[in-house]
């Protein structure tokens, strides 16, 4: 709606309306039905949308029409700090921690695979939240890293939180192989579990998906683990034995890194990285 300004003889004094000034042959403005209409029209409309029956003695129904509609979405893919759009009155966080890294190959003989497992995915929790939410620290926890062929094990996700009100730890890491293996045999690394439940979610909340463990069939026949996936990221998938590979990188966010292969006679291989967390902030007014 605007002010009736196509309308003739309105009498509308720098665009609005005017109670007119006889002594300066300024004229009171007239107010069509058709714009009066149109104004209640819009503000029925509205109620309507929402599902808020007119009530012709009630004059608070347009505030609680109004009331709770989203505002924006805030998206954090690194850490930062929060501030609310103006007229945020209560917000809904989403937080996912980071995926675990997945687990490497070693070094096998003319006899034996290595195959490595997955990481698990962060944490995930989502909560609602009324106050205290202005100027709070906003943490993205890190992807884990892979595991390294004859050094380090994969490494877990970083934490992922909302201030002090919502927190979700990061998935779990496959130890390296403890040693190749003659199939038909799981893999000796065991595999990345959740780490941890969520502190602070008031509507959902979930520790995390595990990644699977790698199996070898038969000589050169199997496959590596593959990564846990989360709500927003797919896990590393698993890589076959029947060739030396590294393991995948997990993908967007939140997921384990797949696990990596070493066929017979061959070298170890990296496992794959588990991809960062993330935190959404839903602002409603």
């Amino acid at each position: 709606m605007d002010y009736p300004k196509t309308v003739d003889n309105v009498n509308l004094l720098n665009g609005k309306f005017t109670d007119g000034n006889p002594g300066a042959g300024v004229p009171a403005s007239l107010v069509p039905a058709e714009w009066c209409n149109g104004v209640t029209d819009e503000i029925l409309n509205l109620l309507a949308s929402v599902g808020i029956v007119p009530d012709e003695l009630n004059t608070s129904q347009l505030v609680s029409a109004l009331a709770g509609r989203l505002l924006g979405i805030k998206v954090f893919i690194a850490s930062g700090t929060y501030n609310p759009t103006q007229g945020t009155t209560s917000v809904v966080v989403e937080v996912l921690g980071g995926g675990g890294g997945g687990g490497a190959s070693i070094t096998t003989s003319s006899t034996q695979n290595s195959l490595g497992s997955g990481g698990a995915s962060g944490a995930y929790g989502k909560g609602r939240f009324t106050n205290a939410f202005s100027g709070v620290a906003v943490t993205v926890g890190s992807g884990g890293a892979g595991g390294i062929a004859g050094g380090a094990s994969a490494q877990a996700g970083g934490t992922s939180s909302f201030g002090a009100l919502l927190s979700c730890p990061g998935g779990g890491a496959p130890p390296n192989p403890g040693g190749a293996v003659t199939p038909p045999l799981v893999s000796t690394g065991g595999v990345g579990m959740p780490g941890g439940s969520p502190a602070g979610a008031n509507l959902a909340a979930t520790s995390g998906q595990p990644g699977t463990t790698g199996l070898a069939l038969s000589s050169n026949s199997g496959v590596s683990g593959s990564g846990g996936s989360s709500i927003y990221g797919v896990g590393g998938s698993a890589v076959y034995a029947s060739a030396s590979q590294t393991g995948n990188n997990a993908s967007s966010y939140g997921a384990g890194g797949g696990g990596a292969t070493s066929a017979t006679s061959s070298a170890g291989k990296n496992g794959g990285n588990g991809s960062p967390g993330i935190v959404l902030v839903w602002e409603f007014a």
